[in-house]
């Protein structure tokens, strides 16, 4: 019987590598997110050659300046890189040849450095894509519920004024759509 490909908009593939997941990700529902077919064209911190995809992650996860990976299976090539497709605008494009792979295992404390954390808010948006129900809250503890996310790098949170229910998410505003949420993101 031939797989149906099906995509929903709240559906993910999550793929089994073995990594050498240190304190800093124990706890992280994921270690890296991968966009296949795209590369952050930026100068890379290190790179690699003859290196296989596993070693290239783990190097990423085993330097602290290491925000994203891009990797080149067929070339075995792997360019470590300080920044995400997040921080730098216009970088991030199509490369049929690389994967692009995002360090979900980024402290909070390597967020902001030495800056305090706010919220930018906005009125009746959503993210669609990975978010995480963390429960009933207030819009307070909602925002704490994603300063101090061990799960995964939470850049934003919804808040559903009706239900009082908080979902914290990975992305952030570049994603927000109308809806009838508060959404609120994090800046540095």
């Amino acid at each position: 019987m031939p797989m149906k490909s099906i995509t929903k908009e709240r559906t993910y593939l999550f793929e089994k590598l073995c990594l050498r997941v240190g304190e800093r990700c124990k706890h992280a529902a994921y270690a890296f997110e991968v966009f296949h077919f795209r590369k952050l064209h930026v100068k890379a911190i290190r790179e690699l050659t003859a290196v296989t995809l596993n070693e290239c992650l783990n190097a990423c996860l085993d330097n602290s300046r290491c925000f994203s990976v891009n990797y080149v299976r067929s070339d075995r090539f792997c360019q470590i890189n300080q920044v995400s497709h997040r921080t730098v605008s216009g970088q991030f494009k199509k490369n049929l040849r690389t994967s692009y792979y995002e360090n979900n295992c980024v402290h909070e404390e390597d967020r902001c450095g030495d800056k305090r954390i706010e919220y930018v808010m906005s009125r009746n948006h959503e993210v669609l894509g990975k978010d995480i129900s963390v429960g009933i809250h207030d819009i307070r503890t909602c925002m704490r519920e994603c300063i101090e996310s061990s799960i995964l790098f939470c850049r934003s949170f919804e808040f559903d004024t009706t239900t009082n229910e908080c979902f914290i998410s990975e992305e952030d505003s570049a994603l927000a759509t109308p809806s009838g949420y508060i959404f609120s993101q994090l800046r540095a």
